[in-house]
């Protein structure tokens, strides 16, 4: 299955993985890359509330989705549930 980003680039699910990974990886210095995952909690990456939205820019400018960052800092624990998010804001291709 593939979905369009909102500039019209299409993604299969395999992508936005690899891609919110990595983004996470960037933000996150210090930290064995090896060891982040979709199953990763930003907790155990030490992030805390606020450093959450850091993943608003880097996922609007490589993924062209706006996330809602109330809804990021709520209800968004891990990678694997901001791929899921990233996921549900793209378009069936």
């Amino acid at each position: 299955m593939r979905r369009k980003d909102d500039e019209g680039k299409e993604w299969t699910e395999d992508e936005v993985t690899a891609e919110v990974i990595a983004i996470v990886r960037e933000l996150s210095p210090g930290v064995d890359r090896a060891s982040i995952t979709a199953k990763t909690t930003f907790a155990k990456l030490g992030w805390d509330y606020w450093y959450r939205l850091r993943l608003l820019k880097p996922v609007r400018k490589r993924l062209h989705e706006r996330l809602p960052a109330q809804v990021l800092m709520d209800k968004v624990k891990n990678v694997g549930k901001l791929r899921d998010m990233v996921w549900a804001l793209m378009e069936d291709a």
